[in-house]
């Protein structure tokens, strides 16, 4: 039952990032909530005007993260930007259907840091520290695995050093 909520879960957050549905400043702008002459740029690499797609997966600053991820789970192929091809390379990675769940897991968990970390520059005046962002999601990760995942016993510590080989380990 749980797997089928957070999968459920995971194509809705999946839909709504595929069809800008989250509350970028082009969708602001569009829905007459902040004015036409406001400053649109994300506020993580403040080059470009801020929409989902270019926020969680072109932006340089996001790109980054995916990238420090991808090496943590010791994946050398460069993530695709657009949302639904990204997320399907994603799935893709693993084949049992318990580390599955976890990739999609950890898709999630991506864009749900970044786009926190994005408010929180935003709204809160925090400074960009790609280190604590990748920190805060292995962390987020590692935290939703243990109840998840049925004799889950390896260390936060371990789980941040070496992903695939904890994820061998739970096979």
């Amino acid at each position: 039952k749980r797997s089928m909520w957070l999968e459920r879960f995971m194509i809705s957050c999946m839909w709504r990032m595929a069809h800008n549905r989250i509350q970028t400043m082009d969708h602001l702008k569009k829905r007459r909530i902040i004015s036409y002459d406001a400053n649109t740029r994300c506020v993580l690499c403040n080059s470009h005007e801020e929409f989902s797609r270019r926020l969680l997966f072109e932006c340089k600053f996001s790109h980054y993260i995916w990238s420090r991820c991808y090496e943590w789970c010791e994946e050398t192929r460069a993530p695709p930007a657009d949302c639904i091809c990204h997320f399907w390379k994603h799935k893709g990675m693993l084949t049992w259907k318990e580390e599955s769940l976890i990739w999609w897991a950890v898709w999630v968990v991506i864009v749900w840091v970044i786009w926190k970390h994005h408010n929180d520059i935003k709204f809160n005046k925090f400074i960009v520290d790609v280190e604590a962002i990748f920190d805060d999601l292995c962390y987020k990760v590692w935290s939703w695995c243990k109840p998840q995942v049925k004799d889950f016993d390896i260390s936060l510590y371990v789980w941040h050093l070496d992903l695939r080989e904890c994820l061998r380990q739970l096979a």
